[in-house]
C-alpha cells in the first residue's frame, strides 16, 4: 500500500521562495549597477569591463555543473542540498559587498578586481542556487505541487529584482548614479537582504 504523502504547507512554499530573492537581487545588481558603475563612475575602459564579465560567465560555465554533481552526490547527515545552502551565505556576502567596494586601485589593478570579485560572486550564487533549485524539485512528488513550488521561486525572484532598483533609485541614487561614494553602502545594503533571504 502507497503511504500517502502530505500536501506542502504554504510555510514550506514561501520559506523556499523567498531564498530566490538572493539570485533576484544580484541578477538586477550585475544588470542595473555593476556595468555601470565600473564605466561610468570608477572610469573602468569597457573593454575590461566587459570582459571582466565575460570571464565571469565562463567561470559560471564551470561551477554550474561542478557544484550540481557534488550536491547530487553529497551523502551527509544535513541532507544533500542544505549543507551548500548554508555555505554560501557569508562568501556570498563578502563576495558581493566586495564587488562594490574597490580600493583606490590602477586601471589595470581594477580590473583584476572586478574579475576576481565577479567570479567569486557568481560561483557562492551557484553554490545556493543550483542545490537550491535542485531542492526545489525534491519537495514533492506531485506535479501541481512542484509547479506551485517554481512559481514561488519566479515570483521572490522578481521581488528581490524590483527591491534592488527600488532600493538602488530611491534610496542610494535618488539625486543622481555618479556619485561614487553611495555604491559602498548600496552593495553592503543589498548583500545583507542576499544573506538573509538565502
Amino acid at each position: 500500500m502507497e503511504k500517502s504523502v502530505p500536501p506542502l504547507s504554504r510555510g514550506v512554499k514561501l520559506s523556499y521562495g523567498v531564498g530566490q530573492m538572493a539570485e533576484g537581487i544580484k541578477n538586477s545588481a550585475f544588470a542595473v549597477f555593476v556595468f555601470f558603475y565600473y564605466t561610468q563612475v570608477l572610469g573602468l575602459p569597457t573593454i575590461y569591463t566587459g570582459f571582466a564579465v565575460g570571464i565571469a560567465l565562463a567561470v559560471d560555465a564551470i561551477t554550474d555543473p561542478l557544484i550540481g554533481s557534488l550536491s547530487d552526490n553529497w551523502r551527509g547527515s544535513n541532507g544533500r542540498r542544505h549543507p551548500f545552502l548554508f555555505a554560501s551565505i557569508i562568501p556570498l556576502g563578502l563576495a558581493f559587498i566586495a564587488l562594490f567596494n574597490p580600493p583606490d586601485l590602477t586601471e589595470f589593478n581594477l580590473f583584476l578586481w572586478l574579475t576576481a570579485t565577479s567570479c567569486l560572486t557568481r560561483a557562492m550564487m551557484t553554490l545556493y542556487f543550483v542545490p537550491h533549485v535542485s531542492l526545489g524539485a525534491e519537495l514533492s512528488e506531485d506535479f501541481n505541487e512542484r509547479t506551485e513550488v517554481v512559481a514561488y521561486r519566479y515570483f521572490f525572484s522578481y521581488v528581490g529584482g524590483m527591491l534592488t532598483y527600488s532600493i538602488g533609485f530611491i534610496v542610494f541614487f535618488a539625486d543622481t548614479q555618479f556619485d561614487p561614494s553611495a555604491y559602498g553602502p548600496f552593495g553592503i545594503t543589498m548583500a545583507m537582504f542576499m544573506m538573509a533571504a538565502v
